[in-house]
């Protein structure tokens, strides 16, 4: 890369080698940072980038690597090769977070104060509060609110809320196109004009059912934070992988290189998907459901 992106395109044939020399020698001598930003994306079959032409001098050479926790519970990475782990636990100031935020989004002319204020009280409107701990739904629902201000603020239901959120996610899985056709039945009404959830519907409909039987679990333990082998009994591994893709899931590695815990990237998000599901079948209802209020003491409070 440094070949092709730099040397190559600053240097004439003649100069490129002398040129290539030179920046390896002062590699070897000079400390330098190398950043493999949004290692989860990298589409390789290897765990990681090759490094071949770089000179490995631990004491010359900075890795720092950035990733959704589940890539590093790949079997591959050793927790010895990481010398120091940073994990986002979630937003410390939601204010200055949103601030930020609208300030690269909206117009210089804008109000920022102003707007962080009405985006507050947006969420707690919608009940949203709990996802400003959380970057990613945060940013989701920010940027929805600022690209249709006027309509979220008018009072949209929260299933197209969190529709378009599910919809960003499955985009950055796959971002193919297909809209429903309106001679057909809709799953659910929010999904029309939706461009990326039908490619996807044979996914959402499996991390949906998985979402519910977790949910509905006798295991309480286990109804919000699964491992790995429990995931597998109720999600096919192509579905699994697109939940971690689009970041649906999320997966972190234990102590023990085979200690893995998996959960959905916020409850509320598993929540939706429940109620999805529920939705496309209504005899769990009788099934299910009843079954589970029926084994647990003040059950119905948590489905309140």
């Amino acid at each position: 890369m440094i070949k092709t992106q730099l040397i190559y395109k600053i240097y004439d044939e003649d100069g490129r080698e002398s040129a290539y020399k030179l920046v390896l020698k002062i590699m070897k001598n000079v400390m330098y940072l190398v950043v493999q930003d949004g290692l989860d994306e990298w589409p390789g079959e290897q765990a990681v980038p090759s490094m071949d032409g770089i000179p490995k001098l631990k004491d010359k050479c900075i890795v720092l690597t950035t990733s959704r926790p589940w890539k590093l519970a790949d079997e591959r990475f050793k927790n010895s090769q990481i010398d120091i782990l940073l994990e986002v636990e979630g937003i410390s100031d939601p204010k200055e977070f949103n601030k930020k935020l609208l300030q690269c989004l909206l117009d210089e002319s804008t109000d920022i104060k102003k707007s962080v204020e009405q985006f507050e009280k947006f969420l707690i409107s919608c009940k949203l509060s709990s996802i400003s701990s959380s970057p990613m739904l945060n940013t989701l629902v920010l940027c929805t609110w600022v690209d249709d201000k006027s309509e979220r603020l008018a009072g949209s239901s929260l299933c197209e809320l969190y529709t378009t959120m599910l919809e960003n996610l499955c985009k950055k899985a796959n971002a193919q196109i297909s809209y429903f056709e309106q001679c057909h039945l809709l799953p659910v009404n929010c999904f029309a004009r939706k461009k990326y959830i039908r490619p996807n519907m044979e996914h959402i409909d499996s991390i949906a059912k998985a979402a519910f039987s977790f949910l509905f679990s006798n295991e309480k333990e286990s109804s919000i934070v699964f491992s790995d082998v429990d995931l597998t009994v109720h999600l096919p591994e192509t579905s699994k992988q697109f939940a971690l893709d689009s970041g649906l899931l999320s997966k972190r590695k234990g102590k023990k290189g085979t200690d893995q815990t998996l959960s959905f990237v916020h409850k509320t998000i598993q929540e939706f998907l429940t109620a999805f599901h529920l939705h496309r079948n209504a005899d769990v209802i009788d099934d299910v459901i009843s079954r589970y209020l029926k084994s647990h003491d003040n059950s119905y409070l948590d489905i309140s």
